[in-house]
């Protein structure tokens, strides 16, 4: 099977499988539906009306509301909005546990207006199959055979990057004129020189957003399109948002929906968000341009007519290849930062085609590692030291500015002293309280005491994030942290959301939720639950203080698996050397 044949048929499998998962859901009970987290039963719904006629409520949004909300579904999230006969596709634009915002794609709907504050709806879970746009991508190589040949020979292997002796040069010396750190400006060298890709391995912030934001200003600033995607819209922002900051250079844009434009404004650096680009007053003669957007867009009306002299893929270790290869088509050069350590995109266990079930970045790796950058600016000292011995080899070092820092608050507390200690900046928290499925009300109310606790020491409420695996789990805590915190800004400064959610970001404290008690559930997930990419990600989010709060029981799973002996060897070895605090203790 040739390289185009078999893109197709891993993208085939993707979404058949996908689009067959939510079949299976649909043929169980509601109830049960609603138990696994796949649907929100007795929902109400108040229509945010665009224009009413005729006795009918023309919308784009929708509030819905419930009594209790156990689902996995998140902002982002594709859902049917089910009852009173009709069905409609939305997607949740807002997750306020009890109350969700919901929007239509891209063109409205409508309802009688007798519907409009009436229960009796319900949400389920939708499929999303948008194959036809991503095989846009594979048309494309058929038709344009030098292209077929350069991605195909890196995708096998056969070529590897050509760096330019000339070109290095000069990209070692407008290195120098940056703010980059020594390493920083290797990679920028090399990925400035290349003439085909490069990979920059970016761990934990080390920075790899700034490194990103100088390539695409100097290529920029040379006359060339320069196209930066990513698995998410965060990714993008932070990039474009970053290169904004630093030059103040005006030809920057995001093209895409006003509601995936979060954080494109940041301390007056402002990025132009543009739903559609054919209105910017550009086309694919103009140069000197930088554009973010998802890797579906460039096949899209609003941007097909662009094609980019060079593709950044940001985040690149989360990217399938098939949807990296969607934005590389329209490019002639492609810089791929990422990190194949973080967390890799989700592909489903039925895509039999080994090849396919990594991402774009860690393929690649094997044929050439690029550069890692190994100074992080976030972690201290003692935070850093676990997950750079266990998946950086001892390479990731902390910087001098961060390698001592700690909380700069009263070390004095009321309660919860032993895991409050500022000068203890890692600990793990280990009690036998059991929990439900995937939640634990005594993990969640303990969260949210240190919360308050921490906030009364004037901790800014945007340094504290709690992340957990489980959607539910996030659910619970929000419960618990709703009974102790009346100010409804703090509660919303507040980072709440599973580790999926927050890589990419930081803060000063991080509190690390497991939630799951009982180890036949842990069985039933162990490839999801002791996925080291994901214990890694958990564990570098923290610049000062990081709590990890888990059931004993997690750390005395045994197995004879011999795929999963490795990853559960994570978790005990993470154990034993954590600064441990036993609940007698407590």
């Amino acid at each position: 099977m040739n390289f185009i044949d078999r893109l197709n048929n891993a993208i085939d499998v993707e979404y058949d499988s996908k689009n067959a998962e939510v079949d299976e859901l649909m043929l169980l009970p509601v109830e049960e539906r609603v138990l696994k987290g796949d649907a929100v039963a007795d929902v109400t719904v108040n229509f945010i009306p665009m224009l009413t006629s005729n006795g009918k409520i023309y919308f784009e949004r929708a509030m819905v509301s419930c009594k209790q909300n156990i689902s996995k579904f998140r902002e982002g999230s594709p859902v049917l909005l089910v009852g009173h006969g009709y069905t409609f596709s939305l997607n949740i634009a807002e997750d306020n546990d009890e109350a969700m915002l919901l929007e239509v794609g891209w063109q409205n709907s409508s309802v009688p207006e007798a519907l409009n504050n009436k229960s009796g709806w319900r949400l389920e879970t939708d499929k999303v199959d948008i194959r036809n746009i991503v095989k846009k991508s594979t048309s494309i190589l058929q038709n344009d055979l030098l292209k077929n040949k350069l991605l195909s020979g890196m995708f096998d292997g056969s070529i590897v990057p050509q760096l330019s002796a000339q070109m290095l040069s000069r990209g070692a010396q407008l290195a120098k004129e940056t703010n980059l750190n020594p390493t920083q400006q290797q990679a920028f060298a090399n990925a400035y020189a290349t003439e085909n890709y490069f990979l920059i391995q970016g761990p934990p912030g080390t920075g790899k957003t700034l490194l990103l934001a100088h390539l695409a200003l100097q290529f920029a600033k040379e006359g060339k399109k320069v196209l930066i995607t990513a698995f998410t819209h965060t990714a993008i922002n932070n990039a474009l948002q970053k290169a904004r900051a630093i030059s103040g250079f005006s030809n920057i844009f995001k093209v895409g929906k006003k509601s995936d434009a979060k954080n494109l404004n940041i301390e007056g650096a402002k990025v132009q968000n543009i739903t559609d680009f054919r209105n910017s007053g550009f086309d694919n003669n103009s140069r000197g341009l930088i554009v973010g957007a998802t890797c579906y867009a460039p096949f899209t009306n609003k941007l097909e007519f662009m094609d980019w002299d060079v593709v950044i893929i940001d985040e690149a270790g989360q990217m399938s290849i098939p949807l990296a290869i969607a934005a590389m088509v329209k490019g002639k050069k492609y810089i791929l930062i990422g990190d194949h350590k973080q967390l890799p995109p989700i592909i489903s266990d039925k895509q039999k085609d080994l090849i396919f079930r990594k991402s774009i970045f860690e393929h690649l790796f094997q044929f050439s590692a690029g550069i890692m950058l190994n100074t992080t600016y976030r972690m201290n000292a003692a935070i850093n030291a676990f997950p750079s011995k266990q998946f950086y080899n001892g390479r990731l070092l902390p910087d001098k500015s961060n390698e001592n820092q700690l909380l700069e608050i009263d070390n004095h507390f009321t309660l919860n002293e032993l895991i409050l200690d500022v000068t203890k900046p890692e600990v793990l928290i280990c009690h036998n309280q059991t929990g439900f499925d995937t939640r634990s009300e005594f993990e969640a109310a303990l969260i949210a005491k240190i919360v308050a606790q921490y906030l009364r020491k004037g901790v800014s409420a945007k340094e504290i994030a709690i992340i957990t695996p489980f959607r539910a789990q996030v659910r619970q805590i929000n419960k618990a942290l709703a009974k102790l915190l009346n100010d409804a800004l703090i509660k919303q400064d507040l980072f709440v959301d599973t580790v999926e959610r927050i890589q990419g970001q930081e803060r000063d404290v991080v509190i690390f939720s497991l939630s799951i008690s009982d180890p036949f559930k842990v069985k039933q997930r162990t490839d999801f639950f002791f996925n080291p990419n994901r214990l890694n990600v958990a564990l570098t989010r923290s610049k000062k203080k990081r709590i990890v709060i888990a059931h004993k029981a997690l750390f005395e799973f045994k197995t004879n698996d011999p795929d999963l002996l490795p990853l559960v060897k994570n978790f005990t070895d993470f154990y034993d050397a954590s600064t441990k605090i036993m609940e007698y203790e407590l």
